[in-house]
């Protein structure tokens, strides 16, 4: 049995989650050049950098293969048009930058380390995000004048993400979150509370008026319901509790 090795300062591990999965999707700053982008990257880098300092183990295999993606990103940056550019962080969302990268690759050699305690917490917590945002996408597409005039100077369609194609993959991941609930409950019955949480995560995805907002969606459920293994009739319930939503708003 693998021993489960736990972060040194447990923590700054929580505060960092905290950042990644409830801060990071919800933080916007109205008075800024990139409202959805600038105040993303600088919580993006703090929650790394507390993960990095709770001292979780790290898998040595995953960090040399990060590491290699990392090095590449930075030698194309070098030698690229504007260096200045590929070695920052682009906050308009036309491309990340090495730090964005870095940060990316810091984060899944870190994941790996995360107690299943605080993987659990780190789940509702982004199911709660997803719900946030899924409220803003249906408030958007039901009610846009009154959503327009909120904050004048910013376009909420595609809600605290500034995107809507990104606001999907946000939303495709938290329907995935919301399933990570039945896991481990073979055969019995899912509660009827959570076909309707991940039913409307699902309105929320569909709101966004990307075509993605079918595709995503509908992998994402499906992977989890996999991982899941419910019984037959509880995944026909829980899977069209994902797919009824999108068709319908279509």
């Amino acid at each position: 049995m693998r021993q489960v090795m736990l972060a040194r300062r447990p923590q700054l591990a929580e505060i960092g989650v905290f950042l990644l999965v409830v801060a990071l999707p919800l933080v916007f700053t109205p008075f800024s050049a990139s409202p959805f982008g600038d105040a993303k990257v600088v919580v993006l880098a703090a929650g790394t950098l507390a993960l990095w300092a709770s001292g979780l183990p790290l898998d040595r295999k995953l960090g040399l293969a990060t590491l290699a993606w990392v090095g590449v990103t930075a030698v194309a940056a070098l030698t690229g048009v504007d260096p200045s550019v590929g070695l920052t962080a682009r906050t308009e969302g036309q491309g990340g930058g090495l730090i964005v990268v870095a940060c990316a690759g810091a984060l899944a050699v870190l994941g790996s380390g995360l107690a299943g305690e605080l993987r659990e917490r780190a789940r509702r917590w982004f199911v709660v995000t997803g719900s946030i945002v899924a409220v803003i996408g249906v408030a958007v597409r039901a009610f846009p004048d009154r959503m327009a005039t909120l904050l004048s100077d910013i376009e909420f369609i595609g809600a605290t993400l500034g995107n809507q194609v990104f606001a999907v993959g946000l939303m495709s991941a938290v329907v995935a979150a919301a399933i990570g609930a039945c896991v481990g409950r073979g055969h019995a019955r899912v509660p009827p509370r959570t076909i309707a949480l991940i039913a409307f995560l699902a309105l929320g995805a569909a709101t966004f008026g990307e075509r993605s907002s079918i595709v995503l969606p509908v992998v994402a459920g499906a992977a989890a319901l996999w991982r899941a293994r419910l019984g037959s009739r509880a995944t026909i319930v829980v899977g069209l509790a994902v797919v009824v939503p999108l068709l319908a708003w279509q």
